[in-house]
């Protein structure tokens, strides 16, 4: 038997909706969605206005565990999390 899933999503946009397991009202649905875009904008308009030399570029081995293999570039402000 298949689980129980809550759906919200935008009609018309490709990318505009999510889903929760169980079931949950319209207004916590949208209430949640509207926290994911405030979320994603904050996100977006920190690399939008970030200058090239802010990012740290790698490659790396694995997409769930992660090993560094080379690092192509470092951010210009050495305040980085380990990688």
């Amino acid at each position: 038997m298949s689980e129980i899933l809550t759906r919200i999503r935008l009609p018309g946009k490709r990318h505009g909706g999510f889903m929760d397991r169980g079931r949950h009202t319209a207004a916590a649905m949208i209430a949640t969605m509207r926290r994911h875009a405030e979320y994603q904008k904050a996100e977006a308009e920190a690399v939008l206005s970030a200058s090239d030399t802010d990012f740290r570029v790698d490659v790396v081995r694995g997409s769930c565990v992660q090993r560094v293999i080379e690092v192509l570039q470092t951010p210009r402000l050495h305040t980085e999390e380990k990688p």
